[in-house]
């Protein structure tokens, strides 16, 4: 029959050779193997034999990913709970890292001083017996034999007071405290606490009279100048006093004269300026005019302008001329008859500042008027 040689080829004579199969068909493969490693009678019993362990992925699962299981450097099993936090032992987990042994776990509870700022943490602290302290505030202080020694005495205070109000209570009935009299009228009382009221009103009214009146740095100053006035008069005095002289200051005599002119013939009066007598005890008033047909008053008055004062017609002290009749004009002529005026007179004693002479024309024509006066003391 006819059939297919198949070949392989001989590298270590570099020739073509026939595949060799048994009497099945199946081919003959002479393997060369490097058996140092392989497993042989001899390993299997003297413990040198290498086994590595698988894992599956899936248990369930066949066809699942195989992985060969981890170990340290000691041959300890490196497992992990993948349901779970894993943890391992580490510096980083100790809470006690500079006295517990390195890569330990040690539980230690620590709190934040501010909760939302995680490096504000610190471990809490606890007495040697593990009891944890704790720090108040705001409070008055911690208690201590001192505060306690200082309550002590108040209480006791407290107990005295108490024990001798007790000894003066005779009763105590539905909250009602009935107090033991006492007859002793120093004690104080409505009554004379109203009294003692009234009284302190008075004395505020009083006070605040007292007060209105006290002297101030202005009413002192204004009594300093009148003191060094008083002060400057009584040496003036005192220098006259002693060189026998005093000295007084007087207003001797002042005069002038009042003038109206051009007076119509008429019934109706008419005035001078007024003149200002002030100073002055005594005037003496000569009046000149052209015609004896003419007549004056003296008239004086409190106001500075004769309206609404008191106003007064006062023309001589003599009796005898006439201390309210108007005074005439008569003719004066001189012993050679060299001289003749139309004159008037009248001497007074000055009753109201303010003077103004009232004159009187009935000669038909105008007239001019003069009069001179004079004041003294």
């Amino acid at each position: 029959m006819s059939g297919v040689v198949s070949l392989g080829y001989d590298y270590s004579s570099n020739t073509p050779k026939a595949l060799s199969v048994d009497s099945n068909g199946k081919l003959d493969v002479d393997v060369e193997l490097n058996t140092s490693g392989l497993a042989t009678s001899a390993n299997q019993t003297n413990g040198t034999q290498l086994v590595r362990a698988m894992g599956s992925e899936d248990p369930s699962d066949a066809a699942a990913t195989q992985r060969q299981i981890h170990v340290d450097g000691s041959g300890n099993v490196l497992t992990s709970i993948v349901s779970s936090v894993n943890v391992l032992p580490a510096n980083s987990l100790n809470g006690h890292i500079t006295d517990d042994p390195a890569n330990s776990v040690a539980v230690a509870l620590t709190g934040r001083q501010t909760i939302g700022t995680a490096t504000s943490q610190t471990f809490l602290q606890c007495n040697a017996s593990g009891e944890l302290k704790v720090a108040t505030s705001g409070g008055g202080g911690d208690a201590s034999a001192a505060n306690q020694t200082t309550m002590i005495g108040h209480l006791s205070t407290i107990e005295g007071d108490t024990t001798s109000l007790d000894a003066k209570i005779t009763a105590c009935n539905t909250g009602a405290v009935v107090i033991s009299s006492n007859s002793d009228t120093t004690k104080a009382t409505s009554t004379l606490q109203t009294a003692g009221n009234t009284l302190l009103t008075t004395i505020s009214g009083h006070t605040s009279s007292i007060q209105s009146n006290v002297a101030t740095s202005a009413l002192q100053g204004t009594a300093n100048t009148h003191l060094s006035e008083i002060e400057g008069a009584v040496e003036t005095l005192e220098a006259c006093v002693s060189s026998n002289e005093l000295a007084v200051s007087r207003k001797d005599a002042d005069h002038g004269n009042l003038v109206k002119n051009s007076v119509v013939s008429s019934s109706t009066g008419n005035t001078t300026p007024i003149l200002d007598t002030a100073g002055y005890k005594t005037i003496i008033v000569i009046g000149r005019t052209g015609t004896t047909s003419s007549s004056c008053n003296l008239e004086f008055s409190d106001a500075s302008d004769f309206a609404g004062g008191t106003d007064v017609i006062y023309n001589n002290d003599d009796t005898n001329i006439g201390i309210f009749t108007p005074i005439t004009f008569q003719s004066a002529i001189s012993a050679d008859a060299a001289l003749t005026y139309n004159q008037a007179y009248a001497r007074v004693q000055i009753p109201q500042r303010y003077m103004r002479i009232r004159v009187f024309n009935t000669s038909g024509s105008n007239q001019d008027y003069t009069f001179f006066y004079q004041l003294s003391n």
